[in-house]
């Protein structure tokens, strides 16, 4: 059987480093591996690699991993290939379509909720009648196969990135990440064992440890490295922590010894009320230590904000800037605050109606769609575009990066511009919000408000 797996091209890529962006999602790469372990014809096609003409796909199944940025995106691949191939069978997966089901469901023939790796061949095979189908928990991480990253069409290997999952779950409960709905509140760990053999496996310019928190078992997180060590894989990598991981010196020493280029931390922000309100469980004290701490191992830090919480106001965005720069974080990252279906945010701001728009293409985290409490959201809007342009180009920190990473300098700066160009409508519309006396619009309106035409 042929078997076609898509991962959607959001609207707009983000402020982030483009290796961020580029990256493809592991999870569809698991299944796609799992299935051609089975026996099946696959392939996986990342529009953000290639462009992709349905009209052209050569397959019995139609396999489309959504996040909620991408969501509209992958209904639309569903419906043209459903156009082309009427015969063929259309699944729908990923978090978006787990936590909006039925909304999925209007465009697929089989709604995958939850992990799928159980129970991916027996839905494709056609063992599975129902609609709407709710995944298992893989349990044995170590199971799974390791993904093959050549099904990916057009993709160059070796990638200059490598992605690597080692767990999944997380026990913290932040209150706009869906991660712990999706996955659960308990790590489920894969062996140091299983993961550097997977290392060994093939050939990498750089790893990059996907989990939410690589540092989450200290003691596991040692004896990956200590491994890495032994065998002498002199691989440079970087991953994602929390600010705890500075509290462990031989694990930071085992970092180093490693080539751990960069951790990418979520601050999220330096207001101790916004910390305590998005349920971070850290303090501003520790996120000024971390990042001393890590700078005195010669760790860099890909530092994460997120702005628009009911305790943020304008000068919380002008005085992080001014911490990024007196920190010196080597490249920091500003987000919008973005109600994710899954996550209790959402379901706070839509409880109060203080959610306008429902264009799930807004909802890549640079884009305003709910009303804040202390600034109206064009402020929010424009200041956080502002923000981000101030710390690539006009402070010193930003004239500093410039010269270090001139590549991603530009890169940053056109997408700024690029970004306030193609979203000129959607300024428009929410500087009209302004004035308190228009009622709000209804949550569904907005269907073409940003000017991303596919």
């Amino acid at each position: 059987m042929k078997i076609t797996f898509i991962e959607p091209k959001g609207a707009f890529e983000g402020f982030s480093f483009g290796w961020l962006n580029k990256m493809p999602m592991v999870g569809i790469v698991y299944l796609a591996t799992i299935l051609k372990h089975r026996g099946h014809e696959v392939e996986v096609r990342k529009e953000s690699v290639k462009a992709i003409d349905c009209s052209k796909l050569d397959c019995d199944v139609l396999c489309i991993s959504i996040m909620t940025s991408t969501a509209r995106r992958g209904y639309w691949f569903a419906s043209q290939y459903k156009r082309y191939n009427p015969k063929g069978k259309v699944i729908i997966g990923g978090v978006h379509a787990t936590f909006l089901p039925q909304e999925a469901a209007k465009y697929a023939d089989h709604v995958l909720v939850g992990e799928a790796d159980s129970i991916i061949t027996d839905i494709v095979e056609g063992k599975y009648k129902e609609k709407i189908i709710y995944g298992k928990k893989c349990e044995d991480l170590d199971e799974l196969p390791f993904p093959d990253f050549s099904l990916i069409k057009d993709l160059k290997l070796p990638m200059p990135h490598t992605p690597i999952s080692t767990s999944r779950g997380c026990p913290f409960n932040c209150k706009f990440c869906s991660v712990t709905s999706m996955f659960g509140r308990q790590y489920r760990f894969r062996s140091p064992e299983n993961i550097v053999d997977e290392i060994i496996s093939s050939k990498h310019r750089n790893l990059f440890f996907y989990d939410d928190n690589f540092g989450a078992l200290n003691s596991r997180t040692k004896e990956i490295l200590t491994r890495m060590a032994e065998l002498k894989l002199d691989i440079p990598w970087k991953a994602q922590a929390r600010t705890e991981v500075v509290n462990d010196n031989k694990l930071l020493n085992l970092m180093v010894k490693t080539h751990c280029r960069y951790l990418c931390i979520g601050f999220e922000s330096i207001n101790p009320k916004t910390l305590e309100a998005y349920n971070k469980s850290q303090k501003l004290e520790g996120v000024k230590r971390s990042i001393k701490v890590l700078h005195d191992f010669g760790i860099k830090i890909h530092g994460m904000f997120v702005f628009g919480s009911d305790e943020d106001d304008k000068k919380v965005i002008k005085d992080t800037v001014d911490f990024c720069n007196t920190m010196d974080i080597e490249s920091p990252q500003f987000s919008i605050l973005t109600p994710l279906p899954g996550s209790a945010l959402y379901s706070e701001l839509e409880s109060q109606g203080r959610i306008f728009s429902k264009n799930w293409k807004l909802y890549d985290c640079h884009h305003a769609v709910f009303t804040p409490r202390n600034m109206s959201a064009y402020e929010l809007q424009k200041r956080v575009m502002e923000a981000v342009s101030r710390l690539y180009w006009i402070t010193r920190r930003g004239i500093k990066f410039f010269f270090k990473d001139f590549g991603s300098s530009v890169s940053i700066l056109s997408k700024c511009l690029k970004w306030e160009r193609q979203n000129s409508r959607y300024l428009a519309y929410l500087r009209s919000l302004m004035n308190k006396s228009k009622p709000l619009p209804k949550a569904n309106v907005l269907p073409s408000m940003i000017i991303h035409k596919r």
